[in-house]
């Protein structure tokens, strides 16, 4: 009898399940790996009553036979070519779409990193926040809005020491210089401030920082890294701008009181896996910025050598086979 594969939910272009299944292959531990943009065009599902199954480049996946997935970074089905009606192409990925997420929400007997609707639940900055809050973190005086006036009256409330950052994810298939980044609010933006109207803000009072730590749980691991965002001034407001020659990044133990808040905060909304990025001040205050609950962690494995990769797999091939 074959052992139960580990089903890996991405795409093609995604460097940490790359690593990860080759590491697995290693360790002959048996994958599926789904790139759901080949969805329909190089891959079919046959769905009857309870069982789907699915096949995919000459190989074949029963529902039934699913050991646990890791749910890491679908995207977008492909329409077929012939396709060319921009409402038809729509239904039809709307169709791809609530198909495969019905389909995961029926493997509802295995352990998921992380499940759908948990990473559902948990991506809405605002309620992060609120949460963190609730939890015990300090977290940075914040604004969403869309109205000019409440941004003017915020900036004077912060004596101009006000960054903006995107509210949602964003998209996860940009190249590296296409990203949205977090920036001071400077004087373009203020004199510009009308355009606030046209689409909500997120801006928050500005923190100064000692430095940032990058908190990765995985399962009932954690692991901190310290960011010296600061020793670079391309990464004194995000640290996405990478300057690593110049910012090192140690692996750290947290206080136990900050380990527990985050371990809260992934727990509460039935994660499995979070990325938490925190800020710690000049007066060492621990403040919470947000959670990604499907972050990258890849490279704060290969600058410290924390053994996340290890963690992922046996969480993955906790259950039997």
């Amino acid at each position: 009898m074959q052992p139960s594969p580990v089903l890996v939910v991405t795409n093609k272009h995604d460097e940490h399940a790359d690593h990860v299944i080759g590491v697995m292959n290693e360790r002959e531990i048996p994958i599926f790996r789904l790139n759901t943009e080949d969805f329909p065009q190089e891959m079919s599902l046959v769905w009857h009553d309870d069982l789907a199954t699915i096949h995919y480049h000459g190989r074949e996946l029963r529902s039934d036979a699913v050991r646990s997935a890791w749910y890491r970074r679908p995207a977008e089905a492909t329409t077929h070519p012939e396709i060319i009606d921009q409402g038809v192409r729509q239904v039809v990925l709307d169709e791809c779409w609530y198909v495969l997420q019905g389909l995961y929400r029926c493997l509802d007997q295995i352990l998921w990193v992380s499940h759908p609707d948990a990473l559902a639940r948990s991506k809405y900055k605002a309620h992060q926040l609120r949460l963190a809050r609730r939890l015990g973190f300090d977290v940075p005086p914040t604004l969403f809005t869309n109205d000019p006036n409440s941004f003017r009256a915020f900036y004077a409330d912060h004596g101009g020491q006000v960054i903006v950052k995107i509210a949602g994810r964003g998209p996860t298939t940009i190249p590296a210089d296409k990203a949205v980044f977090t920036n001071l609010v400077d004087e373009t933006r203020l004199a510009n401030v009308e355009s606030v109207q046209f689409a909500p803000h997120l801006f928050q009072a500005y923190i100064e920082k000692a430095y940032e730590v990058r908190v990765t749980i995985i399962g009932n691991d954690i692991f901190a890294v310290r960011i010296d965002s600061q020793a670079s001034e391309r990464t004194r407001i995000d640290w996405r701008h990478y300057d690593l020659e110049h910012t090192a990044h140690t692996a750290i133990m947290l206080p136990p009181t900050v380990a527990e808040r985050c371990l809260s905060v992934v727990r509460t909304y039935g994660l499995v896996f979070g990325a938490i990025d925190l800020i710690v001040t000049p007066n060492d205050e621990w403040v919470f910025l947000e959670i990604n609950p499907n972050g990258q962690w890849l490279w704060l494995e290969e600058l410290t050598g924390l053994p996340m990769t290890d963690a992922l797999i046996r969480l993955l091939t906790s259950t039997p086979t």
